[in-house]
């Protein structure tokens, strides 16, 4: 199946919202962070133009927002919708961004105890830092 990017709007917030929600509340709350519908929705909000809804084919299956360097990426958020976990589609999206940016070093954070680290790790990314409730990651191309 086709995997693209749209650029989100904020025509997709609701969407944006509840994806965050859906795919993020139980980390956070493990972590000890029990945020209010604003709260997610400013976290939503921030970057909104770095933001690019996940397609397969017509369907929306996520989202990823990330910011592009000369030779950085810095994921600063990527969320796939539980529907869809589990199908490859988070590798994918990354691997496709990094063919098209040829970036020298990939940048993230994840929190502690998401189980999408055992795919960033899979990835080649490696912790370079313990932020107190999340690992920072690289992933160096070069």
């Amino acid at each position: 199946m086709t995997l693209s990017l749209k650029q989100a709007s904020q025509a997709d917030l609701d969407y944006l919202l509840t994806l965050r929600k859906l795919t993020m509340t139980e980390h956070l709350e493990r972590a000890g962070r029990f945020l209010t519908d604003a709260e997610h929705l400013d976290r939503v909000a921030y970057g909104l133009a770095h933001a690019h809804l996940l397609r397969v084919g017509s369907t929306t299956a996520g989202m990823i927002k990330y910011i592009a360097g000369d030779q950085q990426l810095d994921i600063l958020q990527l969320q796939i919708h539980p529907q869809h976990q589990n199908q490859g589609l988070g590798r994918r999206v990354l691997e496709m961004l990094i063919q098209q940016l040829s970036p020298d070093l990939v940048n993230l954070s994840v929190l502690k105890g998401n189980p999408a680290i055992a795919l960033y790790q899979r990835m080649g990314f490696v912790v370079v830092a313990d932020e107190g409730d999340e690992w920072r990651m690289h992933l160096t191309l070069t």
